[in-house]
C-alpha cells in the first residue's frame, strides 16, 4: 500500500497527513499546540472530518506543548467518531503534554496506542 504524505508549517506547528489508501489516515504533530494555530489545525482537519469511515491515528509523539485549544480539538475529533472503533492517539515523548491530555480527559476519550 502506497503512502501519500503531505506536510504544512505554521508558526511552531507541523502536521503531517499520511494517507494509506483509503482506510487509514495519521496525523502526526510537533511542536506546539495552542491557540494561535487553531485556524491552520482546522484547515488541516477539515477532509479528515469529512471521512468519517478512515481509521484516524493521531500521533503526539513529537509535541512538545499542547494548550487548551489543542485539547479541544482533540475532543472535537473525538466527538466526529462517535460509539466508532476509528480512532487512536499516540502519546507524546513530553510527560507534560500527556499529562494534560490525563487531566482532561483525553486519553479516556481516544484510546491509546504505543509507538
Amino acid at each position: 500500500m502506497l503512502a501519500q504524505t503531505e506536510e504544512r508549517f505554521h508558526g511552531l506547528l507541523t502536521i503531517e497527513r499520511t494517507r494509506y489508501g483509503d482506510d487509514v489516515i495519521v496525523l502526526s504533530f510537533a511542536g506546539e499546540l495552542d491557540l494561535a494555530e487553531l485556524t491552520f489545525v482546522h484547515e488541516v482537519l477539515e477532509p479528515v472530518l469529512a471521512e468519517p469511515r478512515a481509521m484516524v491515528v493521531v500521533d503526539l509523539s513529537e509535541l512538545e506543548f499542547i494548550g487548551v485549544k489543542g485539547v479541544g480539538m482533540l475532543f472535537e475529533l473525538a466527538e466526529s467518531r462517535p460509539g466508532q472503533d476509528l480512532l487512536r492517539l499516540l502519546p507524546s515523548r513530553h510527560a507534560s503534554v500527556n499529562k494534560v491530555l490525563g487531566l482532561t480527559g483525553v486519553t479516556a476519550a481516544i484510546p491509546a496506542v504505543s509507538g
